[in-house]
């Protein structure tokens, strides 16, 4: 994924940090236990200022500790079933008939969550109370 400029000026939280600090806590969270790799994806309702984010983050199997990073389409299919009650695209991407349309549905996919990083990343929203 591209991010914008204010991703790299980073060098102390991981991307599931920075995200809650700039937007506070997600309207909804999901995770997937049983899945090929650590998980969790946020979304945040649309507001007046920003429209709906949905960020996706995983922890490699190679990384070490709390490492979590922004990803922009998580595969495993389990991950995607727990989370098809937020975009319709994770349906048809499910779908066996339409195996050989999946990488368009992918990229798709991915065109969206690059989006909501340009946005979650270069902007604040999230109010800290007194």
């Amino acid at each position: 994924m591209k991010f914008p400029p204010a991703y790299y000026l980073n060098d102390r939280f991981n991307d599931k940090g920075l995200i809650y600090l700039r937007h506070g806590e997600p309207s909804e969270r999901v995770v997937t236990v049983a899945a090929s790799l650590p998980n969790e994806s946020w979304r945040y309702e649309a507001t007046a200022t920003t429209s709906e984010m949905i960020f996706h983050f995983a922890v490699d199997h190679l990384a070490a500790g709390n490492n979590w990073r922004m990803v922009a389409f998580l595969r495993d299919p389990k991950i995607l079933a727990d989370r098809l009650f937020w975009i319709p695209g994770y349906y048809r991407y499910l779908r066996r008939d339409l195996f050989l349309q999946r990488w368009k549905i992918e990229n798709a996919l991915a065109q969206q969550s690059a989006a909501a990083a340009q946005i979650g990343f270069s902007t604040d929203s999230y109010v800290w109370n007194e």
